[in-house]
């Protein structure tokens, strides 16, 4: 197990009221729910921040594919490994 650091943290009253209310409903202490409401905190951090790369993927996608379908229509000759190289060089 990582060891573990003492810090000091400054909440308003009447935060740390709502915190002391669940933590004795769980029969816990503050440093673990600390500490799992800082890990629930990183998780939907990153969760959100996937889901950003997501969209940004799929806009980019969206504008090939456009792009491809466009020249489709003008080129009848396009093949799929042409389609699947742009694919392969999007980022």
């Amino acid at each position: 197990m990582s060891s573990t650091k003492r810090i000091m943290v400054c909440l308003p009253s009447n935060l740390l009221e709502q915190v002391d209310e669940v933590v004795r409903e769980l029969q816990g202490s503050r440093s673990q729910f600390v500490r799992e409401a800082m890990r629930f905190y990183l998780m939907e951090r990153r969760r959100c921040r996937l889901r950003e790369e997501l969209i940004e993927g799929y806009r980019r996608m969206a504008q090939l594919n456009l792009q491809i379908a466009e020249e489709s229509e003008v080129n009848y000759g396009f093949e799929l490994e042409d389609y699947e190289r742009q694919l392969a060089g999007a980022k």
